[in-house]
């Protein structure tokens, strides 16, 4: 404005076209994936050797030391976020030297992170258990399993909107009565940003109420 211009709001005319990826793209998620998927088995394998139990600081530093031996890797997408027990609940969790804990056989453990490789960009979520699991950490673990099952499993028309994917997600949890506060997916861009619009899987934005009449 100092300089004389004209500030204009708007569309972000750039935003659909870069969503909407080319066939390198798609190749390059799928390349990327694999070398992805081959740093996280590398830190299950570590995990399953590790005698000493290990916290939520040394999860992150070893999963990044995997994911750096990746071709093409240049940085994690995003901190990586791992969460034991309770800590494995808060969206966005991040483990400091006074939340840091340390993982047990009865725990759960959630991982969400990612990497940004030369022709992807990836963010993967993980939720392990350490030990025998509780019958209702299996219940809890299977609906929604059951619910990302749906959801890739769905056929729908062109023009389907995202809220009405994120049904397929959340349904069997419903049905208990139960289900998660955050979105479903979003878009990830192509060694770009790791959150990309306007494409995400979320409930809508005006919500069901009492007494509200449809036909």
């Amino acid at each position: 404005k100092q300089a004389g211009a004209t500030v204009v709001s708007g569309d972000d005319l750039v935003m659909l076209p870069r969503a909407q990826k080319n066939a390198t793209e798609i190749q390059g998620f799928r390349n990327a994936h694999v070398r992805d998927g081959v740093a996280m088995v590398s830190f299950l394998a570590w995990w399953h050797r590790e005698k000493n139990p290990p916290t939520e600081m040394l999860f992150d530093e070893k999963l990044r030391a995997y994911r750096q031996k990746q071709e093409g890797f240049v940085e994690e997408s995003f901190p990586s976020i791992c969460g034991v027990g309770a800590h494995g609940a808060i969206i966005h969790y991040r483990a400091t030297a006074t939340t840091n804990s340390t993982a047990r056989n009865e725990d759960m453990v959630l991982i969400d992170s990612g990497g940004q490789y030369r022709d992807a960009t990836t963010d993967i979520t993980r939720t392990l258990c350490l030990g025998a699991p509780t019958p209702q950490q299996k219940k809890h673990y299977t609906l929604v399993l059951k619910g990302h099952v749906a959801l890739s499993r769905a056929v729908f028309p062109m023009g389907t909107k995202a809220t009405e994917l994120d049904v397929l997600a959340r349904m069997f949890l419903w049905r208990e009565g139960l289900d998660y506060a955050h979105g479903t997916g979003h878009g990830v861009g192509s060694f770009l940003g790791v959150h990309e619009g306007p494409q995400s899987i979320g409930k809508p934005s005006t919500r069901a109420s009492p007494n509200c009449c449809r036909a």
